[in-house]
């Protein structure tokens, strides 16, 4: 309500440069939606399933140590961290707080020292490596501040900026694909724990956190060979092309 406004041209806060910028823009921006979705391309790109996969393997592992640590301190240090809203909501605080701060530190490291390719792919491989390891270390855990602390680091990954590395006009696109298949391990990880944890032992427990390292450590396998970090050929566009799509009014269906 304080912010928003119709357009570029009524913000009284925009700078001359960027609203010069928006206005030289425009024309392009429109004439890319008449652009045909490369959708045979896209469903054919290893770079595109290195996102996927990694979307997958960090939902999978994040979901497991958040939603069940809860449960996992009930039955082995008997001790209810749903009642207690500070250590619940510890693991999701820190969460924020480290995107925030490595998000800056990565975009310093492109633009000094290395490629995009690389960034993505340390960011993403040493997130992976990181969780996977808290992951086996958890069931050996006792003391429930100490357990709280470990599952608090989260995944430091890079992969949710890939899409715009590699297809920034179908960004939105790749991310709404990867987002929609790494969803399945929220319906698919608290059944397979509740199969697997009948009498809350520890030996249960390690199977459940060991599972959820393991696709950790594919995902960065997976991301490290096949991630790519440049605009890929199938995501150019030739502007020139879409403006006289545009001019003869040409529609694709998305």
């Amino acid at each position: 309500m304080i912010y928003i406004r119709k357009d570029p041209a009524s913000d009284s806060r925009i700078s001359h440069e960027e609203l010069t910028y928006i206005r030289e823009n425009l024309e392009d921006l429109s004439a890319k939606k008449n652009l045909k979705t490369p959708w045979k391309a896209i469903f054919s790109s290893s770079a595109v399933y290195a996102v996927i996969v990694a979307s997958f393997c960090d939902l999978w592992s994040r979901l497991t140590f958040l939603t069940e640590i809860p449960n996992f301190l009930n039955s082995m240090v008997h001790n209810d961290l749903g009642t207690r809203g500070l250590f619940a909501a510890a693991p999701y605080l820190l969460c924020l707080l480290l995107t925030i701060a490595v998000s800056p530190f990565l975009d310093y490291l492109r633009r000094t020292i290395f490629s995009t390719k690389v960034v993505r792919k340390l960011g993403t491989v040493f997130g992976f490596l990181v969780t996977a390891t808290f992951l086996v270390i958890i069931p050996n855990l006792r003391d429930e501040k100490a357990t709280v602390a470990w599952v608090s680091a989260v995944t430091l990954v890079s992969y949710m900026s890939n899409p715009l590395d590699i297809a920034p006009n179908y960004a939105a696109i790749l991310t709404g694909i990867a987002q929609t298949i790494s969803s399945i391990p929220g319906i698919i990880s608290p059944f397979l724990t509740g199969v697997i944890v009948q009498n809350g032992s520890q030996n249960e427990w390690e199977i459940v956190f060991y599972i959820s390292a393991g696709f950790c450590i594919f995902g960065a396998i997976f991301f490290a060979i096949f991630a790519k970090g440049e605009v890929q050929e199938w995501a150019k566009i030739n502007l020139s092309v879409a403006t006289e799509l545009q001019e003869t009014q040409i529609s694709y269906p998305n």
